[in-house]
C-alpha cells in the first residue's frame, strides 16, 4: 500500500484532521521542543476520534540538507557531553497510530526544520539501520529508532514538575513588572501632572494661582480698609 492510497483512509483522514487542528490553533508553534506534552496531546485527542495508539519513546536522528547539518536526540553518549543530569534530555517521545498502517506523528519539531511543521506519515517501508520508520523529505532526513532502555516514567515526572516550577516562576517574574510598570507609570502621570500645572500657573496664568489669589485677596482687602481709615480721617478734619 503506498501513501496516496493510505491517505484515502478514514483513520488517516481523521489523524490528520486532528494535526491540523492543533496547527490552526496555534499549539504546534508553542509545543515545539516539548515532545512529551505535544504527544500526550495528540494521543488524548486521536483517542476520542476512535483511533487507538501510544506514546513511543525513541532516538531521532535529522541529516540536514542545504545546509549540511545534523540532529541527534536521545543518542547515549551525545547529550551527556553537553547538558548536565538535571537539565539534559535523554530520549524523544512521539506517538504512532495502531491502525491498519501505522502512523507516526511527531509535534513538537518546528525548531528543527523550518520547513518540516510536523511529521504525520504512515509508516510503510522497513529499513535494515532503524526500526521505526525514516522520512525523506526535500530538505532533511528523519530517522526515528527504539530504545531498549525505557526512561519514559523518570522523564514525564521530571518534565511535569520542571514545568511547573518554571510556569510559577515566570507568573511571579510577569507579576512583578506588572506591579513595577503600574508604580512607574503612576510616578510619571504625577510628576507630568505637576509639571503642567507648575508651568500654567507660573507662565500662563500667574495670578490665578490658589495662593496668588488668597495674597491678592488679603492684599484688596487691607487696601479696601486704609481707604476708608483715610476717608474717616479726612471726614474728621472737615468737620
Amino acid at each position: 500500500m503506498d501513501r496516496n492510497t493510505v491517505k484515502n483512509e478514514n483513520y488517516f483522514i481523521k489523524t490528520q484532521q486532528v494535526v491540523e487542528n492543533l496547527k490552526h490553533s496555534g499549539m504546534i508553534d508553542t509545543g515545539s521542543g516539548y515532545c512529551l506534552s505535544m504527544s500526550d496531546i495528540v494521543l488524548k485527542l486521536l483517542h476520542k476520534e476512535g483511533i487507538n495508539a501510544e506514546l513511543v519513546e525513541c532516538n531521532l536522528m535529522v541529516m540536514m540538507k542545504d545546509p549540511p547539518g545534523l540532529f541527534l536526540m536521545g543518542y547515549k553518549g551525545f547529550h551527556e557531553n553537553i547538558y548536565d543530569e538535571t537539565k539534559k534530555m535523554e530520549n524523544h517521545i512521539i506517538c504512532i497510530t495502531k491502525t491498519k498502517i501505522p502512523i507516526l506523528i511527531d509535534l513538537s519539531i518546528s525548531h528543527i526544520d523550518k520547513k518540516i511543521e510536523y511529521i504525520c506519515e504512515p509508516i510503510l517501508n522497513k529499513h535494515s539501520h532503524t526500526d521505526i520508520a525514516e522520512f525523506e523529505f526535500e530538505t532533511s532526513t528523519w530517522t526515528y529508532q527504539s530504545r531498549p532502555l525505557s526512561e519514559l516514567p523518570k522523564l514525564h515526572q521530571r518534565s511535569i514538575i520542571n514545568r511547573i516550577k518554571t510556569d510559577v516562576k515566570v507568573d511571579r517574574d510577569i507579576t512583578f513588572i506588572k506591579y513595577f510598570l503600574f508604580v512607574l507609570f503612576a510616578v510619571s502621570s504625577l510628576n507630568f501632572v505637576r509639571g503642567v500645572y507648575d508651568f500654567y500657573y507660573t507662565f500662563v496664568h500667574p495670578e490665578a494661582h490658589p495662593t496668588r489669589y488668597l495674597e491678592l485677596k488679603n492684599e484688596l482687602e487691607r487696601n479696601e480698609a486704609r481707604n476708608k481709615q483715610i476717608k474717616s480721617q479726612l471726614k474728621d478734619e472737615d468737620s
